[in-house]
């Protein structure tokens, strides 16, 4: 199993279960089998680059997201890894707030942006 593939999975996994979507619904919603969910989700089969936008647009977050490319090249955080709790997308009178928090903890931890993804 490649390790990509498992984190891709784990994300798709997480934001589906925070819709309260079981794998068929997501399925259905997205138009392929519930195996090839299940697939997906467990890293034994990796989503086409079209399936791979279907499913970012879905839950309204980035392909990088799901790729796990989470901190962008000029080293800024993306809404969804703080939204996550809103299913991807933060309401715009908690932005401000977020990033504030983001920036403070990032100048106080600035070894966070620069660990290697294994």
């Amino acid at each position: 199993m490649n390790v990509e593939n498992y984190k891709l999975g784990q994300r798709i996994a997480s934001l589906r279960k925070n819709k309260n979507l079981s794998q068929a619904e997501l399925a259905k919603i997205i138009n392929i089998g519930t195996s090839t969910l299940g697939m997906y989700e467990t890293g034994k089969r990796e989503p086409n680059n079209e399936m791979l936008s279907r499913i970012a647009d879905y839950f309204n977050v980035t392909t990088d997201y799901l790729l796990g490319r989470a901190i962008s090249s000029d080293d800024k955080l993306a809404w969804q890894d703080l939204g996550m709790a809103y299913g991807g997308h933060i309401p715009d009178e908690l932005k401000d707030m977020y990033r504030a928090i983001a920036e403070e903890y990032v100048k106080k931890h600035p070894e966070a942006l620069k660990k290697k993804r294994k």
